[in-house]
């Protein structure tokens, strides 16, 4: 299993020669000790075609809304769009953070 107090353990599969990487213990429990926590894909002719996914919880704080949000297809192996150029990431934006330089 892998993960955390609040988003596990779980079962994964995987191991070191596998695009699903996965690190395990092998002469004591056979469990999971790490795994991959960012996969990416790309092909530098189709950079709007990106392929990315993040390990859960890799940069929400526990209790945050959103935290869980990409655990199922993270665990599935099934990565999501990246988007790179402003046209695509303004059409797919569900939210705006404007970081703003303190005077």
């Amino acid at each position: 299993t892998a993960g955390d107090a609040a988003l596990g353990p779980f079962p994964y599969a995987g191991d070191a020669a596998s695009v699903q990487l996965a690190d395990y213990r092998p002469l004591q429990s056979f469990g999971v000790s790490a795994v991959a926590s960012f996969r990416f894909a790309i092909d530098a002719a189709a950079l709007d075609e990106a392929l990315v996914s993040f390990a859960p919880g890799q940069s929400e704080p526990p209790g945050h809304v959103h935290r869980d949000d990409a655990l199922e297809r993270w665990r599935a192996g099934q990565p999501g769009l990246l988007a790179t150029s402003r046209l695509v990431v303004e059409e797919l934006a569900a939210d705006r953070l404007e970081l703003v330089p303190a005077p």
